[in-house]
């Protein structure tokens, strides 16, 4: 059998929740005084840990509100639809708010996934607030702008990290849809503007992001 093969099989058996058939494990696995479906079965509990505890370390809200017992039993259910299959294991929860059937559950851990992720976005530009002095009557429909890589929405909670801190704050539904507006690159001021009834409303959101330091850059589109 070719390493690769050899490597193949290995992981299937660590990684997968099935029994290790013994001939095949005797077959390519040199156990010393173990079993080699014994030693296996070693490595495949401590994989499975592993994927627990960083899932418990992203969600400890989750875990808080249903107990370890019961959180568990929800990793091993992610786990058989969703197994690793990034370098990272920072990427492991990627879906598991969208496994719980609990739709409170999920807000929660879609949350927690959300600020663990605007804390290890890539650092770059925060828009200075004195830029939007640029924006005037014959600025403004060639302007744009772009968040921050920490920027989230999630539902109409928006999400982001300043220096080494993470916050989040519910904001109106208007505001909400700005915000889906410009992390779908549609950044321009009259798209931003749009949701809002008022002109005043949607200047003193978009002042607020870049004060806040959601905004990286705002740009004048030729």
């Amino acid at each position: 059998m070719k390493l690769a093969d050899v490597q193949a099989q290995l992981f299937e058996w660590v990684a997968g929740a099935h029994d290790i058939p013994e001939e095949d494990a005797a077959a390519i696995v040199d156990a010393g005084a173990l079993e080699p479906s014994t030693r296996v079965g070693i490595y495949a509990e401590m994989y499975w840990l592993r994927m627990r505890d960083t899932l418990r370390d992203d969600f400890p809200k989750v875990v808080k509100a249903v107990g370890d017992e019961a959180f568990d039993a929800l990793v091993a259910t992610y786990l058989r639809v969703h197994p690793s299959t990034h370098y990272s294991m920072g990427q492991l929860g990627h879906g598991f708010a969208q496994s719980l059937e609990d739709p409170a559950l999920a807000s929660i851990a879609s949350l927690e996934w959300a600020r663990g992720q605007a804390f290890i976005a890539p650092d770059g530009p925060v828009l200075e607030p004195s830029r939007l002095a640029l924006i005037n009557e014959q600025t403004f429909a060639q302007m744009s702008l772009a968040p921050t890589a920490s920027l989230r929405l999630v539902d109409r909670t928006v999400v982001w990290r300043r220096g080494f801190e993470v916050f989040h704050v519910e904001v109106s539904a208007a505001e909400a849809r700005a915000l889906t507006s410009l992390l779908n690159g549609a950044g321009g001021l009259p798209t931003l503007c749009e949701p809002f009834d008022e002109p005043a409303a949607a200047f003193t959101a978009i002042a607020s992001w870049v004060n806040e330091g959601m905004i990286a850059s705002l740009e004048i589109n030729e």
